[in-house]
């Protein structure tokens, strides 16, 4: 825990809004699938009030009750398949509603839901302005290491 969970505190320090599980095992269990490593370390341990989103198409099932807020790029398993799950009992309505808050409310606190979309050249982020705002975004956060 001391050694691979400080980054991720101090990216909830710093008030992340979003988490990506990706496509490995942890533990023998697939990263978006992971109850303790998603529900019970992140969100319950450290406190993360933020969702959890799949890498694209990295999600093996649906996995709301393992700490997996959202399924990208589609609702491959958490359509159908959460709806059955919720109509037999398996996952409860409060779990959908904790999922949703934990959604929105980043969105909400960023402003993204404050001008709507609606397909013009002035919501789209691959203009010149957006990818110069990319470029520099990334040099920033950059760390380049050397191999002695």
């Amino acid at each position: 825990f001391e050694i691979y969970y400080p980054p991720f505190e101090g990216a909830i320090e710093a008030g992340v809004g979003s988490v990506m599980c990706s496509y490995n095992k942890i533990r023998g269990k697939y990263s978006c699938e992971n109850a303790e490593t998603l529900q019970r370390d992140l969100k319950e341990r450290l406190g993360f009030k933020g969702w959890v989103m799949s890498d694209w198409l990295a999600t093996q099932s649906q996995s709301i009750n393992e700490g997996l807020d959202q399924e990208m790029p589609a609702g491959l398993a958490m359509s159908v398949e959460l709806k059955a799950a919720i109509a037999a009992g398996r996952v409860k309505i409060s779990k959908v509603d904790d999922s949703v808050q934990r959604i929105l409310v980043p969105l909400i606190t960023a402003g993204i839901l404050d001008k709507p979309n609606n397909n013009k050249i002035g919501t789209n982020v691959t203009g010149a302005e957006s990818r110069a705002t990319a470029r520099r975004l990334a040099a920033e956060g950059m760390v380049l290491l050397q191999n002695d």
